[in-house]
């Protein structure tokens, strides 16, 4: 995250490492029971958001559900457009071991907070309507981002934070060699040349 390459990391989150059959993960609530804490996890959960806002240089941090497909896809696809590191969490249910925990906010139209502003995720008017609450958010606002990460009578979702002028180690690695892309091929070919003889 501190380098902000180009690229997009989804973090699936469930809350539980399901495909290792009901493992206590670092978002499981204190209190859970699972293979690896049969009498509750005693440990309260790491919040993704607050992590990845703590990170220095971040310069992308948004949040979306996995049944709520428009806002989902769109997230996604701000993510990709954005220059750096885009870092989007992505709760999401588990059918089998955590059945419960989101059944509610999946059919509670109160339950998800859109965070809205021009610069955020845009969705179009039958999407944008299926949202009951609505805060608008300035996502260059790392305060107000963090304050957001932290809501609890609700899950937020939408884009918290967003900096497009961040450094970025792409572009740095260049610069410092003075070479481009070609150039770099062709020196990473001529010194494995010398191993192949």
């Amino acid at each position: 995250i501190r380098y902000n390459m180009k690229m997009v990391v989804l973090l699936f989150d469930n809350a539980i490492y399901g495909l290792t059959k009901k493992q206590t993960s670092p978002t499981s609530k204190m209190g859970t029971v699972s293979n690896t804490h049969p009498k509750g996890s005693v440990l309260p959960p790491i919040n993704p958001l607050q992590t990845t806002l703590g990170i220095a240089n971040v310069s992308f941090v948004a949040q979306t559900t996995d049944w709520h497909p428009a806002h989902l896809y769109a997230t996604i696809r701000k993510a990709a457009d954005h220059p750096g590191l885009a870092f989007v969490r992505i709760v999401q249910r588990c059918p089998i071991f955590m059945r419960d925990l989101y059944s509610e906010a999946a059919t509670d139209p109160e339950a998800l907070i859109m965070l809205s502003d021009d610069k955020g995720i845009q969705l179009d008017g039958a999407a944008a309507k299926s949202f009951k609450r609505v805060i608008q958010h300035d996502p260059s606002n790392m305060a107000k981002a963090r304050e957001h990460a932290e809501i609890s009578d609700g899950i937020p979702v939408g884009l918290l934070y967003q900096n497009t002028e961040n450094p970025s180690y792409d572009d740095y690695g260049a610069y410092n060699l003075g070479m481009s892309n070609s150039d770099k091929v062709d020196a990473i070919n001529a010194l494995l040349d010398n191993y192949a003889n």
